[in-house]
């Protein structure tokens, strides 16, 4: 499973497609982080041509709407400053409805709130943030 994050040396769906293209497997995928998914500009049509089978595995998470100028402050944010769902600008729900159903995870890292209130409390915030996302933006279809 292949993702193309934003700080790596294949960084946008174009790329990973083209990678995975060359794989003569037939168990390939491709790993979609909202984050990067977003940061990357990803066209959402786009989704809509790749194979299905592609599709296993996916990050959610949330990003706020200021791009970082320096690679340092992107690589910071990607580490250390994710936000929880709901609270930035990625249409998490929009990209969805653009692939199959998958295996998706949490995933948030960011310092300042790990230090504010500790790991598990950090943890269960991003499952009731999650939870209310997906209550108040329905996924509109899946195929």
């Amino acid at each position: 499973n292949l993702e193309f994050p934003c700080i790596a040396e294949v960084r946008t769906l174009d790329e990973a497609v083209s990678v995975l293209d060359s794989i003569e497997s037939t168990n390939v995928g491709l790993f979609l982080d909202m984050y990067h998914v977003h940061r990357a500009a990803t066209k959402l049509s786009d989704l809509d041509t790749l194979p299905r089978k592609w599709f296993k595995f996916c990050h959610l998470s949330d990003a706020p709407e200021r791009i970082p100028e320096t690679f340092e402050e992107l690589r910071d944010e990607v580490r250390e400053g994710r936000l929880y769902l709901g609270e930035g600008v990625i249409d998490v729900a929009g990209i969805m409805s653009h692939v199959p159903e998958m295996t998706c995870s949490i995933e948030i890292p960011n310092r300042k709130r790990l230090d504010q209130y500790g790991s598990m409390e950090h943890a269960a915030r991003a499952l009731e943030h999650t939870k209310r996302y997906f209550a108040s933006h329905p996924i509109p279809s899946r195929h």
